[in-house]
This record gives structure tokens, C-alpha cells and sequence, in this order.
């Protein structure tokens, strides 16, 4: 979870303020489900109250990518979707209840402003990262490089993917298969260890 949400440093009575000003409407997702498409063109702020979702990026030939997991507490909306010119569409990674807000609503709030921006630019260091990983040539180099992110990021060598193998394909850009001959290949040759989606860095 973001250690700074949408509603740090408000008190209790300001964000009932909020809930009760801003138009709100709660909703239940299955795992799966399309949440909202066309992020672009909306002007609503949803805010995960339970479970997860993810954030896919379709480009002009219908290519799409992984571009965000989303946990609880986390925000997504068209405020953010200027980080790419893709189409985003948000879909439930599991079941889930969204509650969604008016961006202006919202942003007429100094304090929501100010944490709108702080999770803006945590959102482009997320996607800076993404741009270094895409922009290696082959696939091992884009493992490599995303495993040293999750090293750094959790300060050792045993990581943890926080999705699956065909998600984390996804995340990458890659094919499914010949990811995973890579992976097969690093850990024949040493590099890595592997427990199911548990890793160990050898390198």
C-alpha cells in the first residue's frame, strides 16, 4: 500500500465532508470484470477499498501490457492517464469493491490535491521504470533488469513476484513461452533460484 493514500493527513471529519460533497457511487467487482475502460475519457477517481485490480495498456495494434498492479488504498483515473498515450482499461484481479469520486471534487481539496500529486510522481517512477525495462533488446535483459528493481525495492536477494508468471509476461512485453525458457535458461546457468513465484538472486 502507497505509505501516503488520498486521504493522508486528513482527519476523520474532512473525509466525511468529502464523502458527503463529492458524488460517490460504491461497486462490486468479480475477478476478471472490467472495471472502466477508456480511462482517458472519464472524470471519475476510483479508490480500491478491498482486494486488487490491474491496469492494462493497449497500443494502436491492440497490443496489450501490464502496466500497474493495484492494491488496496491504491487510485486510478484519468489524472494519471496522460503518463501514456495507450488506451488504459482497469480490470479486477480479484474480487473487489471500487468506490469511485468527481476528480474536481476531489481536487477542490488542498490537502487531496497535494496527495493526488505525491502519488502522480510515485506513478512516474513506476512508469520510468517500465520504459528502462521495454527498452532492453532481448528478454533476459528485461528480467535481469526488473529483478534488480525488486532487489532494490525489498533490499535482498530473495524476491517475490507480485503476480503470476503469464502476468508478469505481460509486464514485460514478452511472449509467455520464451519467457520461460529464459528463466529456465538463468537457472540452469546459475543465476537464479526458483520457488514458485519466490526467487532467489544468485548474481
Amino acid at each position: 500500500m502507497n505509505p501516503r493514500n488520498l486521504f493522508y493527513n486528513l482527519s476523520e471529519k474532512e473525509i466525511k465532508k468529502i464523502f458527503k460533497k463529492a458524488e460517490t457511487k460504491t461497486i462490486e467487482y468479480k475477478r476478471d470484470q472490467i472495471i472502466i475502460t477508456n480511462v482517458r475519457h472519464t472524470n471519475l477517481v476510483g479508490l480500491i477499498l478491498e482486494g486488487s485490480a490491474k491496469v492494462m495498456s493497449f497500443d494502436i495494434n491492440a497490443n496489450k501490457t501490464l502496466l500497474e498492479e493495484l492494491e488496496k488504498d491504491d487510485v486510478f483515473g484519468s489524472i494519471f492517464s496522460f503518463l501514456t498515450e495507450n488506451e488504459l482499461e482497469v480490470i479486477a484481479n480479484s474480487n473487489c469493491k471500487i468506490i469511485f469520486f468527481d476528480y474536481q471534487t476531489l481536487i477542490a481539496n488542498h490537502k487531496i490535491a497535494e496527495n493526488m500529486l505525491y502519488i502522480l510522481s510515485n506513478k512516474l517512477l513506476i512508469l520510468n521504470e517500465r520504459i528502462e525495462i521495454l527498452s532492453k533488446k532481448t528478454i533476459r535483459e528485461k528480467i535481469l533488469v526488473y529483478f534488480s528493481f525488486l532487489k532494490t525495492k525489498h533490499n535482498s536477494k530473495y524476491i517475490e513476484l507480485p503476480f503470476s508468471y503469464t502476468e508478469l509476461a505481460e509486464y514485460l512485453g514478452v511472449n509467455r513461452s520464451a519467457m520461460s525458457r529464459e528463466l529456465k535458461n538463468l537457472k540452469d546457468e546459475g543465476f537464479i533460484e526458483t520457488y514458485g513465484t519466490k526467487i532467489k538472486l544468485t548474481y
